[in-house]
């Protein structure tokens, strides 16, 4: 299977002031492509470490893609690094300059001097047209081998894989294999708890099980290779349905679902508002609606803590949640009761987690709370009809 590896690079990544997003988008290229991405490594605007880094991913990937550093500036080395890894020299491309020139030109900006670096490239380097940007792309291919090289721009990025790279991919590379994911989403159990049930599954090595921890939710992936796609899909379905065995109640979607969807379509199901009261903090921490779904889920914010066991706060509503959110030094308490009618179930949970992941922690927590509580509701009114 063709193997890749990706070089993000610029200094403004490693100090934390731009986010890479083009790794994301690239790897899901792959996927699609049937490309195996082995590794990413993130270099600042260092011309001989990312050489360095360049002979290393060469000597483990086919194709090794390089994001960034293609401007006209002295802090743009990326033209020069790859040089240095392939022991090449540099050459200016008039053509290519008169193409950079008129590019300029067009939009009515005179270029400078040092735009002509732009047009400089290894000896071997093929330049791969720029329709929304000024900084050309190239690629060298030796010895069955590539190295791709394209702008930081996300949008630049994006369009010139598109348009250019994914042909020159399919030409020089056969890709035969298709690569597929599917995201199944648990909530109100831990990732250590799923582990145990399920490590036999992580050991496979085709199709692959991981897990990935969030606040008050776990995500368990599941990756499939192989040239057919119908049978990627069997591979995927095979083993989807022995982790829904193994945690019949803790798995609410897959892929784009949300909890939140789950629970207001089951609100809708069975004409039931959702209405939410909240102690502590403020309504917006629960998460805001689908527009379609915003008759079916309310939610309100109270001055006062809530309990029915005091008969604090009477309310008309037949049915409804309320959660107080009580929040010590190292210490989050979430109260969270179910009223309906005269009767009440309390559930109390504590987080002692970073900070900055309070508001999602509380969010999952509190909709796995009425997850399972409208879910109930359902399966009494299905063993009522039948």
């Amino acid at each position: 299977m063709t193997t890749a590896e990706i070089i993000t690079i610029g200094t403004e990544i490693l100090l934390g002031e731009i986010q890479d997003t083009n790794t994301a988008w690239l790897a899901r290229q792959f996927r699609q492509l049937g490309i195996d991405l082995y590794r990413v490594t993130t270099v600042g605007d260092n011309t001989l470490r990312i050489a360095d880094t360049i002979r290393e991913s060469f000597s483990r990937a086919d194709i090794v893609f390089t994001t960034g550093g293609l401007g006209p500036t002295i802090d743009d080395p990326t033209r020069n690094a790859v040089a240095i890894s392939l022991n090449s020299e540099i050459v200016f491309h008039p053509e290519l300059w008169n193409q950079i020139n008129d590019r300029f030109l067009r939009r009515g900006i005179v270029p400078s001097e040092n735009n002509r670096k732009q047009a400089c490239l290894p000896v071997s380097a093929v330049a791969i047209n720029n329709p929304v940007g000024t900084a050309p792309a190239f690629y060298v291919y030796n010895n069955s081998k590539m190295i791709v090289c394209l702008p930081g721009v996300p949008a630049e990025m994006e369009t010139i894989f598109t348009q250019s790279v994914i042909p020159l991919l399919q030409q020089k590379f056969t890709l035969e294999k298709i690569i597929k994911a599917k995201i199944l989403h648990t909530s109100g159990i831990g990732e250590s708890v799923i582990d145990n049930l399920i490590s036999d599954l992580e050991l496979l090595e085709n199709p692959t099980v991981g897990l990935s921890a969030h606040p008050a939710s776990v995500d368990i992936r599941i990756t499939a290779k192989n040239t057919n796609s119908q049978t990627v899909d069997q591979m995927i379905e095979l083993i989807e349905r022995e982790v829904r065995q193994r945690l019949p109640d803790a798995i609410f979607g897959s892929d784009e679902v949300s909890l939140q969807q789950v629970i207001a379509s089951l609100a809708e199901a069975q004409n039931q508002v959702i209405k939410v009261y909240l102690h502590g903090c403020n309504a917006s921490v629960f998460p805001k609606p689908e527009h379609r779904f915003r008759k079916w889920l309310k939610c309100y914010a109270l001055p006062d803590p809530f309990s029915p066991v005091t008969g604090q706060f009477k309310f008309e509503e037949n049915l409804f949640f309320a959660l107080n959110l009580h929040q010590g030094q190292d210490l989050v308490t979430l109260e969270m009761f179910f009223v309906k009618g005269d009767q009440h179930e309390i559930s109390v949970r504590s987080y002692n987690g970073p900070p900055s992941q309070i508001k999602l922690w509380l969010a999952n927590t509190c909709m796995d709370f009425i997850w399972r509580k409208f879910r109930t509701l359902e399966n009494g009114a299905n063993n009522e009809n039948g």
